[in-house]
């Protein structure tokens, strides 16, 4: 059949269009009519065209099989993103009882993944429910109300909670007044035991579902909600299982802070990091799987896991940079420095795989550089601590602490952007709109995430190891530029340095004296630095953006990003703008790269 909407294929149990979501009447879909063979005549001149076609594609395919393969594994990863999708809104379906629909989504993930999780058991749920919701049968209409009452009293003294439910429910479809606080009572207490008998059964998603339904009536008890809570976290985290390791962690993750011991939490969670560094190693990723081993270990000693993690530590070590799409850039492989003298570099760069940034570390210690951060930019590191906080699209401000290897969203805003630390390591500022979409600048202390102050109007703050905080905004008389305030002093008026509000990407020097900062002052973005007295200089020019500056710990040098080659790269320069050399390539594209940041702390 095909859908009426937009003409996808349907197959003739499904009832919702698995291509544009449409509602099908399979009675008046039309049949896709076969199509009828025709005779060709083929002359001669075509033969010999399609003899040389042929040699051709012959070679394509000869030069091709990687690249096959390469298109398998990514149609797999689709058709998985896919039926979690479409899982995803049958959960949702099935929550808000809309049974058809989660019939249809469900069916529709079996058809394209027939071995996805739980899908199997959910719909067979939700056609059970589709059976108990009560109609007006002729059976129901046939029995007195009083009737249903005394069996539905029956089945709840003999402790057939799943009965007693069904039939009271029908009581009140019939005649909501009937015994109406008897009914009520009883049809509470059989959804509550009903629901912790599921959840003890482990049938995790039918507890959920009768402990809702008995909310419905009145409020659960601290037990309850603590049972369903923790249940409704473990069915989320298994839904990830096999599809995305990394949120499959975080979710068990989250769940083992609050319940250890709860179900088979802690082993699944220790599964998932085997599971994750195992894939890393499948794909010659061998930093993070390295990574990810070590915090299997955490756990407890285990020499087999020891054994990986070793093996995947000598690879890293080993590894070299390889080309992909342009950049020398690969994840978390190590590359030798040749140009940064200390401390750690983190910087944003666009995967060539999902076209999103991600967030490397750069360490001269050790000579390497790591992946931090999917799906993150803005990067900002601790003072002196393992904790990079950054910008998540769409979501706010979040804090990876790469040792612990936890990360957790401390602003929950949108608009949240360009995050920075205060000398302490305890506050972060950042900026965001407000109801009159415009940008103010906020100070929020990590023990207390949910006060966020007020400091400033404006964007892209950046404070300073003597307190001060610099911003780029607006003054009165509409004039814009830098602005240095002390957020910690009450009655100081801020100062305005510079008179742009092109004036973007600040960053402090470590003695607090300097603001560097990149502006397009001549028609190009060249990075200038602005005395706290107010003197300006100039210390890029020529072909090419260069933007972005970050100064090192001691002072001696900075670092930028420019694309003056050609490509992204970064590089490095003296204070004075002389000796400036690239350190590594990032690639071709960096889209919206004015709006980014890097950091170089010790």
């Amino acid at each position: 059949m095909k859908c009426p909407e937009c003409g996808a294929r349907i197959g003739p149990e499904l009832k919702l269009c698995p291509n544009c979501g449409t509602l099908v009447d399979q009675a008046k879909t039309q049949p896709i009519r076969a199509r009828v063979a025709r005779r060709i005549r083929i002359s001669p001149a075509a033969l010999i065209v399609a003899a040389f076609a042929c040699a051709m594609l012959a070679m394509v395919v000869a030069s091709g099989t990687a690249g096959y393969y390469q298109g398998l594994r990514d149609r797999e990863e689709r058709t998985q993103e896919t039926a979690r999708l479409h899982f995803s809104r049958g959960q949702q379906n099935l929550a808000a009882k809309k049974y058809e629909l989660a019939v249809a989504e469900f069916e529709y993930v079996l058809q394209i993944a027939p071995d996805y999780p739980r899908a199997p058991e959910l719909l067979a749920e939700t056609r059970r429910r589709m059976e108990i919701v009560p109609t007006p049968t002729l059976k129901v209409v046939t029995l007195a109300v009083g009737d249903l009452f005394k069996q539905g009293q029956a089945a709840f003294q003999a402790k057939d909670w799943g009965k007693a439910a069904e039939l009271l429910v029908q009581v009140r479809a019939l005649d909501p007044a009937y015994e109406k606080a008897a009914v009520e009572d009883m049809l509470f207490t059989a959804r509550y035991n009903n629901g912790m008998q599921m959840l003890n059964s482990s049938r995790l998603e039918e507890g959920i579902f009768y402990l809702d339904e008995a909310a419905e009536l009145r409020p659960l008890d601290q037990n309850a909600k603590l049972q369903r809570q923790l249940a409704a976290m473990y069915v989320t985290a298994s839904g990830y299982w096999g599809v995305n390791w990394q949120k499959t962690i975080d979710r068990f993750t989250e769940l083992y802070a609050m319940a250890p011991a709860y179900r088979d939490t802690g082993r699944r969670l220790i599964e998932a990091y085997v599971n994750y560094g195992d894939q890393y190693v499948k794909e010659q990723d061998y930093c993070p799987a390295e990574q990810t081993y070590a915090s299997v270990l955490k756990f407890g000693a285990n020499p087999n896991i020891q054994a990986k993690q070793d093996d995947a530590h000598f690879k890293c070590l080993m590894a070299t940079p390889t080309p992909i799409s342009g950049t020398v850039v690969i994840s978390g492989t190590p590359v030798p420095l040749t140009g940064l003298p200390t401390g750690r570099l983190a910087y944003p760069i666009v995967s060539p795989t999902t076209g999103k940034y991600e967030v490397f570390l750069l360490t001269a210690s050790t000579q390497r550089f790591d992946k931090m951060i999917t799906g993150g930019d803005q990067p900002a590191l601790q003072p002196n601590g393992p904790t990079i906080a950054y910008r998540s699209p769409g979501i706010g401000i979040n804090v990876y602490n790469y040792a612990a290897n936890t990360d957790k969203t401390i602003v929950h805003d949108a608009t949240a952007a360009w995050p920075t630390w205060s000398p302490d390591g305890r506050r972060i500022a950042y900026s965001g709109k407000d109801s009159t979409n415009n940008y103010r600048t906020y100070i929020v202390a990590l023990d207390a995430p949910d006060q966020p102050k007020i400091v400033a109007s404006g964007w892209g703050p950046a404070w300073s190891s003597r307190g001060a905080l610099a911003y780029t905004g607006c003054g009165a008389g509409g004039v814009c530029g830098i602005f240095v305030t002390q957020p910690d002093q009450t009655g100081v008026a801020p100062v305005k340095l510079t008179a742009d509000r092109n004036d973007i990407a600040l960053a402090w020097s470590p003695d607090g004296n300097n603001v560097a900062y990149m502006s397009n002052h001549s028609g190009n973005w060249d990075i200038y630095i602005v005395t706290t007295a107010g003197s300006v200089r100039q210390l890029t020019s020529g072909n090419g953006a260069n933007g972005l500056p970050a100064w090192s710990p001691d002072g001696s040098g900075i670092a930028f990003i420019s694309n003056r080659g050609g490509n992204w790269s970064l590089f490095v320069m003296g204070p004075d703008g002389n000796d400036q050399r690239k350190l590594l390539d990032l690639g071709p594209r960096a889209p919206a790269w004015q709006d980014q940041r890097i950091t170089w702390a010790p």
